[in-house]
Order: C-alpha cells, then structure tokens, then sequence
C-alpha cells in the first residue's frame, strides 16, 4: 500500500481511502455478482445526466402540500439506488392521511399483470409465485428489497397498486 501524501490534509487523506475503500468494495461485489447487465449499465448512464441539471431545493412539507393539492403526481425513481424508492415511500407514508382513498402506478409491473398485482396485494399470491407469474427478473430485475416496503405499507394501509409499465413486446417491437 502507498504511503500518504505528508503534504495533504487530513481531509484529503480521508476522502482518497475512503475512494479506495469504495473501489475494493465494488470490485469484491462485481466478482460475487458478476458483470452488470447491458441493460442496466445503460440505464445507469442515461440516469447520470440527470443529476447534472439544476436542481431546485423544496422543503418537505411544501413537497407533500404540492402532492396533496394534485391529482396526479409523478415520483421519479432511479432503479439502481435503492434510496430512490426509500424516498417515495416516506413521501407516500408523509402525504396520505388515514381513511384517504390512494392510487400508486408503478412502472416496475408491467400492465397485463394487474390481476397478479392485485392478487398479490390481495394475499392470494405467495411473493415467489407473484414474481413467477410476473417474470420479475426477466421484467425488472432491480432488486426487490428496494420495492418490498411500498407493496408492503400499500396493503398494510389500503392503497391500491396499479400496473403502468407497457408490455415489453410493445416497448422494444422496434428494436
């Protein structure tokens, strides 16, 4: 292992272990999953140049009052950080009230599986079977641990899930 920099600051030597840290712990990842998919390295890509834009800063509470007053709001969701889906469910925990009738759309079903999604919230589906019948990875394939808690807290709170996604052979008919 190289020696520090002595002329650095102490700062700057945290942030350069911490990149190192970081590179190994990526590698060890790739090696125990193997190479990311064409797929999602590409949609990785699109994705990063979307935080090169400006972005506004809105507090909480202004953000779920705008989600409140709408009748359709659109939460984006960056598939590859699960803090992304962390984030739409505190918005969806903070914005709709008891006794409120809700909608959730999701991109991640898509729509001829709206009869396994309602099953599935219905409890008439076993979570291995749902993702069966839905062909998740074959679908989606991000990881369910980041979604579980929205399907989760919608049938705990009486909220319904619809299914947007367009069916893939209409998605990629061009390709």
């Amino acid at each position: 292992m190289p020696r520090p920099v002595v002329s650095q600051s102490a700062h700057a030597q945290l942030q350069l272990l911490q990149r190192r840290i970081f590179r190994a712990l990526q590698a060890e990842a790739q090696a125990l999953f193997g190479e990311t998919p064409g797929a999602i390295k590409r949609y990785e890509h699109e994705c990063a140049a979307d935080f090169r834009a400006p972005i506004r800063v809105s507090t909480k509470e202004a953000l779920v009052g705008a989600i409140r007053q709408a009748d359709v709001s659109f939460v984006a969701d960056y598939h590859t950080f699960g803090q992304a889906q962390r984030t739409a469910l505190r918005l969806m925990r903070e914005t709709v009230l008891p006794g409120e009738r809700w909608m959730i759309g999701l991109e991640l079903i898509p729509s001829q599986y709206q009869g396994a999604l309602d099953d599935f919230q219905a409890g008439k589906l076993s979570l291995k079977a749902f993702h069966k019948l839905i062909r998740y990875e074959e679908e989606w394939g991000f990881p369910w641990s980041n979604y579980a808690g929205i399907f989760e807290w919608a049938r705990e709170h009486g909220v319904r899930l619809i299914a947007l996604n367009r069916p893939k052979q209409l998605l990629y008919r061009s390709l």
